[in-house]
């Protein structure tokens, strides 16, 4: 899970570069772009050093 996730990220922050025009078009800054760049790229380096992991927890009522 944890190479999935951070090919997931990888593709999600080129995507988000990659529509710079239109993110400025709709009013955000580049404060707000340098913000979700670091946030994207922190997260993708967590799961690829293994500092952040993924886990799903199912409960269930008896």
């Amino acid at each position: 899970m944890q190479n999935i996730m951070q090919k997931l990220l990888n593709n999600w922050r080129n995507n988000f570069n990659s529509s710079l025009n239109e993110i400025k078009n709709n009013g955000f800054d580049d404060r707000f772009i340098r913000l979700w760049n670091y946030y994207l790229a922190y997260c993708e380096s967590g799961f690829k050093t293994k500092r952040i992991g993924l886990n799903q927890i199912k409960i269930i009522h008896n």
